[in-house]
């Protein structure tokens, strides 16, 4: 079951003792924050060819778990992070080099490769996501009802400047985001060298 907007907005209302009609700022300044935490995971598929040195980040990636080439339907070892950076990587690779990616490094919206690609890999990203900037659809699991129901209603007493309202529904929050920052497992992921 999801966590659904109608029932953020009725604890909301219920708590500040109020009938907002629209708290889909409130929810989305919550959801933000949330998205600060290794809390929600996706994996995007892409399709290399020959010659391609690097591949778009999506949209909503936050923070790579790891990145997996696949050749054949066969997977290699998740690549490293390159701990050089981008021009270290880029001076080492030189121009026309080819072969199997085996390290990697993120920059300005891409992952590139320690080389290009000599045939067509499929290439697997697990990543740490940004929550979508939408309210209707809150992709937070059941677990964090209470943390959204609270963050909403900081938000909601924030924005709405309710000063005693803030006191309150700020120490909640923070303590919910702290329970579940240690209640959560995070995924196995390869640390930055």
């Amino acid at each position: 079951m999801a966590i659904l907007k109608a029932d953020v907005l009725t604890f909301v209302n219920n708590v500040l003792k109020e009938a907002f009609t629209d708290i889909d700022s409130e929810i989305l300044a919550c959801l933000a924050d949330m998205s600060k935490y290794n809390f929600l995971t996706d994996t995007a598929t892409d399709t290399l060819t020959v010659t391609d040195e690097s591949v778009a980040l999506q949209s909503d990636f936050r923070q790579e778990v790891s990145i997996i080439p696949s050749l054949n339907d066969v997977n290699s070892p998740p690549l490293k992070p390159y701990s050089g950076g981008y021009k270290e990587l880029k001076d080492m690779m030189g121009s026309g080099i080819t072969g199997t990616p085996a390290y990697y490094v993120i920059y300005d919206g891409k992952i590139y490769f320690d080389v290009a690609v000599s045939s067509a890999y499929v290439i697997t990203t697990e990543y740490y996501k940004y929550h979508a900037k939408d309210a209707d659809t809150i992709e937070f699991s059941e677990d964090f009802t209470n943390a959204i129901n609270f963050g909403a209603a900081y938000y909601a007493a924030l924005f709405r400047k309710k000063t005693s309202y803030i006191e309150i529904w700020r120490p909640i929050y923070k303590e919910e985001k702290a329970k579940m920052v240690i209640t959560i497992p995070e995924q196995p992921h390869i640390v930055r060298g």
